[in-house]
């Protein structure tokens, strides 16, 4: 019986990529280099109109931080703090 070797040979892709959205009261960017890592950032009105932004890095050493957590904090005790109305029927 003959032996026989199994080889793959994967194609090697760049992963980079960026993209940006934008909206009234959102908006999103990410951008990803030729290793993996990303860098991107997203913000969005609270219910009462307060701005909240996320600055954040990823990747695969490194996992997913958040780049501005103490004004991230602030930004969400602020907007918990604002007057809500349920929006009526």
């Amino acid at each position: 019986m003959a032996e026989v070797e199994a080889t793959t040979t994967g194609m090697m892709m760049d992963p980079s990529y960026y993209f940006q959205y934008k909206s009234a009261d959102s908006e999103r960017t990410e951008d990803a280099d030729s290793t993996g890592a990303v860098v991107g950032s997203y913000s969005y009105l609270s219910p009462g109109g307060q701005e909240i932004v996320v600055r954040y890095r990823a990747g695969a050493d490194t996992g997913f931080v958040i780049e501005n957590q103490e004004e991230l904090n602030s930004a969400l005790l602020r907007a918990a703090s604002e007057p809500f109305e349920a929006a009526k029927e």
